[in-house]
């Protein structure tokens, strides 16, 4: 019959109806054969830097997990880390393969466990002049780590000595002006240093990692490079107009990193600026263990806090002078002639406009905010000018006052700089 499925017979003899060969076959072309491919293993040791491995470098500096293969010559000359590691390996038998002294910003000059560098040996052909030391390096081979020094940092980053390394070995690749340079011993100057960085300085994030690393290896060089910019961005003068606030964790970065680098003319600026940001009080009190910050710091910080804002009530109430009224042939006069008047709208104007409140939690620099305003600018006849200008110079001798008083509030010891 037509209905009737088709029936045929398998190799093995038994018999399968058309329709369970259509779905056989439809089961064979779905299957996926799925290989098993064992995961690649990750690359075993430290990476090489992709900036800084020399062909002919003679010592592999490893920070973090990269490799930076240098010429040991040029780090002697210019840090005092690797000149002492020199001098110290000097003392000790020739030995290969082995790691020099694992370097932390507090390494003390007596650790010499591990250091090595490659052993010297005495030139026959100048050993016997008079006022030379009769050494000369090492000429045999050192391909890889056998016979290499090699040196492990410990306390920076790979990315902190990679910006490290772009100002050590090509100071002047981000300048076009030309300058007298001063050779002593082949050795560039650090006034040289600085001022090819004068012109265009490095980014702040890159002055902080300078400082941070050129302090570790005692390179002073690229050390004054990365304070002059600091100094710059931190001063310790008096903030001018218009001063902007600097962010919370770049203060407390920077308060750090003076004390670690001796480089107290930071921290007025730095410690100002923890004072004057809102955020850090509100911290204070929800989660006061997330701010790195010292007890004895916050102290001193809310002792600060709590003067500058006596000192700026003080100040703003003050009265201004009643010069114009004791004289006739005063051309311009104050609208309020009585004192109980000038005391009542010359505070309530403050306490009304909120000012009083917004100075409060920043007087240095909300001084300005107030001279350059209305108030001051356009009296509209309510003050005169006589007595606007007392209390301009008033104000003016305040913000100094109060900035000056910083050092002592804040406890820095500005004689403390390395």
């Amino acid at each position: 019959m037509a209905n009737e499925p088709m029936v045929t017979e398998t190799a093995g003899g038994s018999k399968r109806t058309s329709s369970e060969n259509q779905t056989s076959e439809v089961v064979r072309k779905r299957t996926k054969i799925v290989v098993e491919v064992p995961p690649k293993k990750p690359p075993s040791g430290p990476r090489r830097s992709a900036h800084f491995y020399y062909a002919d470098g003679n010592i592999t500096v490893i920070v973090e997990d990269v490799e930076f293969r240098l010429h040991l010559s040029r780090l002697m000359k210019h840090c005092n880390l690797f000149s002492r590691l020199w001098k110290l390996a000097e003392a000790q038998d020739d030995q290969d393969n082995v790691t020099l002294v694992d370097s932390t910003p507090h390494a003390r000059a007596e650790e010499r466990h591990g250091a090595a560098y490659p052993r010297r040996r005495e030139d026959p052909g100048t050993a016997e002049n008079a006022g030379h030391t009769g050494m000369v390096e090492d000429q045999r081979e050192a391909h890889g780590p056998t016979g290499e020094a090699r040196h492990v940092l410990k306390g920076i980053s790979a990315a902190d000595f990679t910006d490290f390394l772009r100002v050590l070995e090509n100071p002047w690749h981000v300048h076009t002006r030309t300058y007298t340079f001063q050779y002593t011993n082949h050795l560039l100057s650090c006034a040289m240093y600085s001022s090819m960085y004068r012109s265009t300085p490095p980014a702040p994030g890159v002055a902080i990692s300078l400082l941070r690393v050129a302090n570790q290896l005692g390179c002073m060089s690229v050390l004054e490079v990365a304070r002059d910019r600091l100094r710059t961005l931190w001063s310790p003068r008096v903030p001018l107009r218009n001063s902007k606030r600097k962010g919370l964790s770049n203060a407390i970065t920077i308060i750090a990193l003076a004390r670690e680098c001796g480089t107290p003319e930071l921290l007025k600026r730095a410690f100002y600026e923890v004072l004057r940001n809102q955020s850090f009080w509100e911290g204070v009190v929800d989660n006061r263990d997330s701010l790195k910050i010292l007890d004895a710091d916050l102290l001193n910080l809310y002792h600060a806090r709590e003067v500058l804002q006596r000192q700026w009530w003080t100040l703003l109430f003050a009265l201004p002078g009643s010069a114009c009224l004791g004289s006739a042939t005063q051309p311009q006069r104050c609208l309020y002639n009585t004192p109980a008047e000038r005391a009542a709208h010359w505070r309530s104007h403050f306490i009304e406009t909120a000012e009083l409140e917004k100075g409060a939690a920043d007087p240095v620099c909300y001084v300005d905010t107030l001279l350059d305003g209305p108030f001051f600018q356009q009296p509209n006849g309510t003050w005169c000018k006589a007595c606007l200008a007392d209390r301009k110079a008033a104000w003016s001798a305040a913000k100094i006052q109060w900035w000056d008083m910083l050092d002592g509030l804040f406890k820095i010891d500005v004689n403390a700089a390395v």
